[in-house]
């Protein structure tokens, strides 16, 4: 078949479907030209965006969804008499196991989240402190004052 390239502006010659359109510079580029960024933050499960604040705040997860402990596979709340439970509906994994059961769905959530922070605090604690192990063995001087010791030259 007949195949036609066309040029980034770097002068690369690549078919179409590998090549970024820029509406503001009204050009095209490819991947070793364009700079990939991250606009939104997407939930797989709900198919739909969210705020990148929410997502840090929700530890990058959807805030009304949950894994499975077992498979991994998204949990479905299922209403009960006494309140609200999660199931999967692939293990048959239930939270009546671990006495998660809430009179409202947004209580449910809200437990999960309290369970969890304990381990995300240490997570960050633990984050924090890599960070400063690494930028002292990148950087030995930065946490000095700016000062130096001054070598004096002997006159002769």
């Amino acid at each position: 078949g007949i195949s036609i390239d066309y040029s980034c502006s770097c002068g690369i010659r690549q078919p179409i479907w590998n090549l970024h359109f820029c509406p503001h510079a009204v050009a095209f580029s490819c991947n070793r030209c364009s700079i990939k960024e991250m606009d939104t933050y997407f939930s797989p499960g709900l198919l739909r965006p969210t705020m990148s604040n929410n997502a840090f705040d929700d530890l990058n997860r959807c805030s009304e969804e949950c894994e499975c402990p077992i498979c991994g596979s998204t949990l479905c709340i299922a209403a009960l008499e006494a309140g609200y439970r999660y199931i999967c509906e692939f293990c048959r994994w239930d939270s009546l196991e671990i006495g998660l059961v809430k009179k409202d769905a947004a209580d449910l959530m809200r437990e999960v989240r309290m369970r969890e922070l304990p381990h995300h605090n240490e997570f960050l604690a633990a984050v924090k402190r890599i960070q400063g192990e690494v930028k002292e063995e990148i950087d030995p001087y930065s946490e000095r004052d700016g000062q130096f010791d001054e070598i004096e030259e002997e006159e002769e």
